[in-house]
């Protein structure tokens, strides 16, 4: 499709806002998965009795 020198600044933002929805769209996908592999590992833990967010055992010993 041929664009008119009025349309050159429509069909920039056009592939602007087509390269913006790709890029969130990967963003998006990347949280899901780097929250899926936190849930797993702390599902992980607490299958063995650990509780993924309690403190660690700061006992001193003199």
């Amino acid at each position: 499709m041929d664009y008119t020198p009025e349309q050159e600044p429509n069909k920039r933002l056009e592939q602007r806002i087509q390269q913006l929805e790709q890029e969130l769209g990967e963003a998006f996908a990347f949280a899901d998965q780097a929250n899926y592999v936190k849930q797993y590992m702390e599902s992980v833990l607490r299958q063995h009795g650990i509780d993924p967010w309690a403190l660690p055992n700061t006992e001193e010993h003199d």
